[in-house]
């Protein structure tokens, strides 16, 4: 699986903000830091967060597809 640098995620992020609200992004990035976290002792460890689709189009227009992170239910 793609790990993304601090950095990285902090560009896009801020890159976020002018399609969606500081809040969301906020919620967006606590996400990142908890899966981050539960990463050091659990390298299976995952997290939902809900993408709004301003983010989804601007994610695909940086060339990140969102869905190869869904998780395929059985």
């Amino acid at each position: 699986m793609t790990q993304y640098s601090e950095d990285q995620v902090g560009y896009l992020l801020s890159e976020a903000r002018s399609v969606i609200s500081d809040h969301e992004t906020n919620r967006i990035y606590g996400h990142y830091v908890s899966l981050r976290s539960a990463c050091q002792y659990d390298g299976g460890a995952t997290r939902v967060v809900n993408v709004p689709p301003a983010l989804r189009d601007l994610l695909a227009q940086n060339g990140v597809d969102i869905r190869r992170f869904a998780a395929r239910r059985m």
